[in-house]
């Protein structure tokens, strides 16, 4: 006899990574959740006319984000960058990537003096 409720069953060729962006006063605060079955998640990046994305950061061991503090491509000038991010479970990815996330940035921001 069995008690309680049946476990989990958790495939990992079907799970789909999950991130958010949030503009923060020293940068781009990268979110997600990984779950109980998750080691970890990659955190990549494409910006200004990039066409691939670049791992930024790799999160292990019960962190749930990381600050993407990277200066703009161009001093001054606003950019777009589009994130993604992808699970792994032991060092191996799994599944798929997180749909796109955007946030436009300007990292350094302006000083207080020259902002509009």
């Amino acid at each position: 006899m069995v008690i309680g409720a049946d476990p989990e069953f958790f495939d990992a060729d079907k799970y789909e990574a999950n991130g958010n962006a949030t503009l923060k006063d020293n940068g781009i605060l990268i979110k997600f959740k990984k779950g109980k079955y998750i080691s970890g998640m990659e955190i990549a990046c494409k910006r200004g006319d990039e066409s691939e994305f670049i791992r930024i950061q790799t999160i292990t061991l019960g962190t749930v984000g990381c600050l993407d503090d990277r200066p703009n491509l161009v001093e001054g000038e606003y950019e777009e960058r589009t994130y993604r991010t992808w699970a792994f479970i032991d060092n191996d990815k799994i599944g798929g990537p997180s749909p796109e996330f955007k946030i436009v940035c300007l990292i350094p921001p302006l000083p207080p003096e020259e902002k509009i």
